[in-house]
């Protein structure tokens, strides 16, 4: 019973801290340009040219992780759902990727190469930041304590930045 008890306090600090642990915030270097809503969700997969051709019907399978289930589900969600990230605001979602959202073809050059790596990294950054900032908080709520957590999340940041400052 003390295990079950536990168990679900466990679950339900898990459920509200993953809304807490969002983070709306453009991670591009110049931040000063910023310009539209930050709480866009940019894909981090081509939207119109891949994962649209990936889906039926509009919708695609993805991989979610639940706080009330032990390990990942498959869920169906719309295709303009799926692959997002709010780690972009409006001008450089639309500005700094346009060479891959707007040109017609892939060309192979070194800029389209570039611009899809930069994305997938943006995505794993903005992902980890998120997550870093969730156990920061669930380990707040069940124990009061934040030390491992906030060293954990510096840590984090700081290896990341290494290949962010690469990409900026």
């Amino acid at each position: 019973v003390e295990f079950e008890e536990k168990f679900k306090k466990l679950k339900g600090v898990l459920h509200s801290t993953q809304k807490k642990s969002k983070i709306f915030q453009c991670i591009h270097p110049n931040q000063i340009e910023c310009e539209g809503k930050i709480g866009m969700k940019a894909h981090s997969i081509q939207n119109t040219r891949i994962v649209k051709k990936l889906s039926k019907d509009n919708h695609i399978y993805t991989i979610v992780s639940k706080p009330t289930n032990l390990g990942p589900d498959f869920e169906l969600v719309g295709r303009n759902e799926a692959t997002t990230f709010t780690g972009f605001c409006n001008k450089h979602d639309v500005d700094v990727f346009a060479p891959i959202e707007k040109d017609n073809f892939y060309k192979g050059t070194d800029e389209q190469h570039f611009l899809y790596a930069y994305r997938a990294f943006a995505r794993s950054y903005h992902k980890k930041l998120e997550e870093t900032k969730g156990l920061s908080l669930s380990q707040e709520a069940l124990s009061g304590n934040t030390d491992f957590s906030n060293n954990k999340k510096a840590l984090t940041e700081a290896d990341f930045k290494i290949y962010k400052n690469k990409f900026d």
